[in-house]
């Protein structure tokens, strides 16, 4: 929509973060962006305190401002991009849960069902097994 007069939707949640000045804002915005991508591309071993240097910031200031913008935590995001691809392998592999557990950066199959059933309301198991 360039030249529409309408804001950009991304900038439009850059009053959530605390800075004063609006290049400030659009710096963090940039740097939590910079962290997020690092997440996105290295979900499977994502470290949050090498997701916050990726954004040039101490890992306090990346989760505070982090949960501002996105209005989640690092961790919260990260499980759930986590998840999401779990959902893929149970329906397009023939891993194990384990397997499955180990491939999205999960150390344990039963934390993994856990954290699957109270997202999805569904055992991994079950969901594989959905036509």
């Amino acid at each position: 929509m360039k030249g529409s007069g309408a804001p950009c939707l991304a900038y439009m949640s850059l009053d959530r973060l605390p800075a004063t000045r609006w290049a400030t804002k659009v710096d963090l915005y940039r740097m939590l962006v910079r962290g997020r991508r690092y997440l996105d591309e290295n979900y499977a071993s994502a470290s949050l305190a090498i997701a916050a240097e990726a954004a040039g910031m101490s890992p306090y200031h990346f989760n505070r401002l982090f949960r501002a913008l996105f209005r989640e935590t690092p961790h919260e995001y990260l499980t759930s991009i986590r998840l999401r691809r779990a959902r893929v392998l149970l329906r397009t592999s023939d891993l194990l849960l384990r397997e499955i557990a180990i491939e999205v950066g999960l150390a344990q199959a039963s934390s993994f069902a856990r954290l699957f059933r109270q997202r999805y309301g569904i055992s991994p198991r079950e969901f594989g097994r959905r036509p």
